[in-house]
């Protein structure tokens, strides 16, 4: 992303757009024409995440999945194993009188 894009993403993220925030936060996040800044990122990134951007919101699941904040996320117990997409059925116990 060139200067010129970045200087207009900045025009309207300081006006509160949201859709502008989420892309400055992608632009610190991956250093695309600025120093990548993670601290910078998240400032841009919660506002535009909070406002209900789609486009936010699913950049600041990525990075804190990804560990930008620093946290380190351990896989859950049932990680890596199949799912059919189906519920367990209950047993078929007899009904009670």
């Amino acid at each position: 992303m060139g200067r010129r894009a970045l200087a207009v993403w900045l025009h309207h993220a300081h006006r509160s757009n949201a859709r502008a925030q989420a892309e400055i936060s992608r632009c610190f996040v991956s250093g695309w024409g600025v120093t990548r800044d993670v601290d910078l990122a998240l400032k841009w990134l919660l506002p535009a995440a909070k406002a209900g951007d789609p486009l936010g919101q699913s950049l600041l699941a990525d990075f804190y999945f990804n560990g930008e904040d620093g946290t380190v996320i351990t896989a859950s117990p049932t990680a890596g194993k199949p799912c059919n997409g189906r519920r367990k059925q209950p047993s078929k116990a007899s009904p009670r009188p």
